[in-house]
């Protein structure tokens, strides 16, 4: 019992008030356990009546702040030095059992003389515990990357038919559930990951589908748009039955990734491999239209830019954060998406984007089964207003028609809300055989890829991730600068 006192000392638990009693230990309610811990000692007279707590002698009463204030403060920081919380910890506990001790032995004396005494106890417990508010006072030691928080994990049930493919879009709903593109087909999935029915099929009339390049669940979740490049059609379903809506034919082909954003009534789409770095999409007139700059290294090296990832954009006051693939800069555009500064995000672990990237790719052979550059694989706005930036380094090796990955790792980046600072380059653990798209879902990122289980069983699973950068060591990134990798002239 006295160790579940301790207990509650450490991790800042709101507690009840503790009595000494019969011999023993006793919790109660304090009425402030919101903000307060209260510890409290009583002494009980021997003949006294030990249901009523109001006949005990009142011995010595510490309180101090569980939510607020240094003591919460310092007994929250688990990134402190264990020698400063023991340190706290130390002066706290002793303080209350001398406290409790010496006026236990001094209550049958002179009422003043154990009034001075607290008042000499007092003085000795707020020494204590100024001491150790100074020797947590310092800098807990900081982090050189962000924290990853896994948050739970999904096995999607997908029926037995219908093989993994891999590196699809996939989309999620407000009520937890789960899309995925099937290339022919959308599969709706619960949150649990029971699978509970397919949208769309394979051919080439109303309602079905070629080759969907991406999956929009439209505003009220109630309409799905998959963009289908090779019928070059935006064919829309209805989510609750499959039924077709209608189909909107596309004024040009574009292939739409899994990066899209809806702002407005307007859809986002940044599209690969194409002299626009993205396509917006009018649904309530359908109207479509080439948006923002087309990047030059898709005209120095298609195979460099195709193998550097997808685009992705975030909203930045009236225009957009962009990230490029195979680029290292973050981009600052206007309204109509064009480039107009850039604040390049260091790397401490990830491989990056090589100086001479263009050269390397152009010197690369049939055989080569690496990434030179590190992967852009998306960049979200959390609700704190910093952005959230994810790569990946990976190796691959092309089996047949299939292409396998290996040695796949994700990496998380934190940019300051006023793109000043960067905490870079947290490693996100997803033992997957696929290198998997990211879905951001609010301030949570999903990876979905095959886990080869004991039984030697495959299994789709999906994992959700928290990204927070508290107590990171911050890298400054200096001034936004002119753009030189992008045009600026409009389409």
């Amino acid at each position: 019992q006295r160790r579940a006192v301790r207990h509650r000392l450490r991790i800042g638990e709101a507690g009840g008030a503790w009595f000494r009693r019969a011999g023993g230990w006793r919790g109660a309610h304090s009425g402030q356990a919101a903000r307060w811990i209260l510890f409290e000692w009583r002494k009980a007279p021997p003949n006294a009546d030990t249901d009523v707590l109001g006949r005990m002698r009142p011995a010595f009463i510490v309180r101090f702040p569980s939510r607020s204030g240094f003591c919460g403060y310092c007994l929250r920081r688990k990134e402190g030095s264990g020698s400063r919380r023991r340190l706290f910890r130390f002066g706290v506990a002793c303080c209350m059992r001398v406290s409790f001790e010496l006026t236990e032995q001094l209550a049958g004396g002179d009422a003043v003389v154990l009034a001075h005494a607290r008042f000499i106890f007092s003085l000795v417990c707020t020494a204590l515990l100024l001491l150790g508010f100074v020797a947590c006072s310092d800098s807990a030691p900081q982090r050189d990357a962000p924290i990853v928080v896994t948050i739970d994990s999904t096995v999607l049930a997908i029926p037995d038919t219908m093989p993994f493919l891999n590196g699809r879009t996939q989309a999620v709903l407000r009520d937890g559930s789960h899309l995925l593109d099937f290339r022919t087909s959308v599969l709706h999935f619960a949150r649990t990951g029971a699978f509970i029915r397919s949208l769309g099929s394979a051919g080439n009339g109303p309602g079905e589908f070629g080759r969907l390049s991406t999956i929009i669940p439209l505003p009220g979740d109630t309409l799905l748009a998959g963009m289908d490049v090779q019928r070059q059609r935006i064919v829309i379903l209805r989510i609750p039955d499959g039924a077709l809506s209608r189909e909107v034919p596309m004024p040009f082909r574009f292939f739409a990734g899994q990066q899209w954003r809806i702002r407005g009534d307007t859809v986002f789409m940044p599209v690969t491999l194409d002299a626009n770095a993205s396509v917006l999409w009018v649904p309530a007139t359908d109207s479509i239209h080439r948006f923002g700059s087309a990047p030059t290294l898709l005209e120095q090296s298609t195979v460099a830019y195709s193998r550097g990832g997808e685009p992705s954009l975030a909203p930045l006051d009236s225009g957009w954060l962009l990230l490029m693939p195979a680029d290292d800069r973050l981009y600052l555009t206007d309204a109509a998406g064009h480039a107009r500064s850039f604040v390049t995000l260091p790397h401490r672990q990830r491989r990056g984007v090589p100086s001479d990237l263009v050269e390397q790719t152009a010197a690369l052979t049939a055989e080569a089964n690496t990434f030179l550059a590190s992967l852009s694989m998306g960049i979200t706005r959390l609700s704190d207003g910093s952005f959230l930036v994810i790569h990946a380094d990976s190796d691959f090796e092309q089996v047949g028609n299939q292409v396998v990955y290996s040695n796949t790792t994700y990496w998380a980046s934190v940019v300051s809300s006023d793109l000043t600072r960067a905490c870079v380059d947290a490693p996100i653990r997803f033992p997957s055989m696929d290198l998997a798209r990211v879905v951001f879902d609010g301030d949570t990122l999903l990876l979905l890829g095959r886990r080869l289980e004991d039984d030697m069983t495959e299994r789709a699973t999906l994992r959700r991730f928290m990204i927070r950068a508290e107590g990171c060591r911050w890298i400054a990134l200096g001034p936004p600068t002119s753009p030189s990798l992008m045009k600026l002239n409009a389409q």
